[in-house]
């Protein structure tokens, strides 16, 4: 026979489900003199001892339960994102290799930022990167600029966007 509790765990119900035979293992078997016997713990006659046993590890059970639905609800989320210089440097440092003015990737990244800010359109600052850095074609200088815009500048994501509206790569 299966017996349900709801038991409140913040604003979550915590369901704890037990079977009448989990416990029984406390119920004394011998037939010694003060034991109870199978026979009377079958019919509903039980100890004080015996309920105070059942009582216990019901609490138990409730408290164990109602703890860790707490633990979960008040975990801290762990930050899995990397800050975003780290992030644009594996991309352009590391997935993609750019030979850059100086050697400073950072440094260019938010010089791109600085002309998308200024109000450069999308072929000006096209042209700076593609003249600057290394590899110089059009995927590459893209690639360069929408990284560096979505990572370190994206406040002027919808400006850089606006001004790439009628965009076409110069004849190769």
């Amino acid at each position: 026979m299966l017996k349900y509790q709801k038991a409140k765990a913040g604003s979550s119900l915590v369901y704890i489900r037990w079977h009448a035979r989990l416990l029984a293992f406390w119920e004394p078997t011998s037939k010694r003199a003060g034991a109870t016997s199978c026979r009377r713990a079958a019919t509903g006659h039980q100890s004080s001892a015996m309920m105070r046993r059942r009582s216990a590890a019901l609490t138990i059970v409730v408290a164990a339960g109602m703890s860790a639905g707490t633990l979960l609800i008040t975990a801290p989320r762990s930050g899995a994102a990397p800050v975003p210089e780290v992030e644009y440097m594996y991309n352009v440092a590391v997935r993609r290799h750019y030979n850059f003015p100086n050697g400073d990737a950072i440094g260019y990244g938010h010089e791109i930022c600085d002309r998308v800010s200024r109000g450069d359109n999308y072929a000006q600052v096209m042209t700076a990167v593609k003249s600057a850095v290394t590899p110089n074609d059009e995927f590459a200088a893209n690639y360069l600029i929408s990284y560096a815009v979505n990572l370190l500048c994206p406040s002027q994501i919808w400006q850089l966007r606006n001004s790439a509206g009628g965009y076409q790569p110069p004849p190769q």
